[in-house]
C-alpha cells in the first residue's frame, strides 16, 4: 500500500508543478487523506510564494484550517504583516459565514504593524461582527505598543486577546528586520 501512495504522490507532484492555486487545492484535499509528502510539498510551495498569494484571490478557496496553519507559521514569506491582515479580509469576504475566520484574527501579528496603519487602515475590508473583532485586536495592540514605547514591560498572560507571539517577527523571506 505504501508503494501505491508513493506512486500517487509522484504523479501528483509531476502534474501540479509549482502552480500556487493548485497547491491550495492540494492542501485542502490532503487534510482528509494520507498524502503527507504531497501535503508537505504543497505547504512549502504556498509558504514560499505567500507574498505573491497575499495580493491575489488564489487563497479564497483555502479552508479555515489551512489558513490557520499558514497564519501560525513562522516560515511565511511575507513582506509585512499588514498584507496578511488584508489577505484575511479578502478571504473572509469569500466565505459564506460572516464570522468565518474569526479565530484567524488572533493569529495575525498586530504588534509588527505600523502604528499609522493600525490607527487608520487595519479595519478596512472587514464588516459587521468581524470588524468588531479586528477593532478589538487593534485597540489592544496599540495599547501594548504604547506601553512598549514607554519602556514598560507587558504581562501578556493578562491580555484578553493578544499574546507575545503577536509581537514576534516571522523568519520567512522578505522580513524587514529593521522594523
Amino acid at each position: 500500500m505504501r508503494n501505491v501512495c508513493e506512486q500517487v504522490q509522484s504523479v501528483v507532484l509531476q502534474t501540479i508543478g509549482s502552480d500556487a492555486k493548485q497547491c491550495v487545492e492540494v492542501l485542502n484535499y490532503c487534510e482528509n487523506v494520507l498524502l503527507d509528502h504531497v501535503e508537505d510539498w504543497a505547504r512549502h510551495t504556498v509558504m514560499d510564494t505567500f507574498h505573491e498569494l497575499c495580493t491575489s484571490d488564489k487563497l479564497c478557496d483555502a479552508s479555515e484550517s489551512v489558513m490557520a496553519a499558514l497564519f501560525e507559521s513562522d516560515d511565511l514569506c511575507i513582506d509585512k504583516e499588514e498584507d496578511l491582515l488584508e489577505l484575511l479580509a479578502r478571504w473572509q469576504q469569500c466565505q459564506q459565514d460572516e464570522l468565518e475566520g474569526a479565530d484567524l484574527v488572533g493569529k495575525v501579528r498586530f504588534g509588527l504593524m505600523d502604528r499609522e496603519y493600525l490607527e487608520s487602515k487595519a479595519c478596512e475590508g472587514f464588516s459587521g461582527a468581524m470588524r468588531g473583532i479586528v477593532e478589538d485586536h487593534v485597540r489592544e495592540a496599540l495599547s501594548v505598543l504604547s506601553l512598549l514605547d514607554r519602556g514598560c514591560s507587558v504581562d501578556f498572560s493578562n491580555l484578553p486577546l493578544l499574546r507575545a507571539i503577536n509581537f514576534t517577527r516571522r523568519g520567512g523571506c522578505g522580513v524587514d528586520w529593521k522594523r
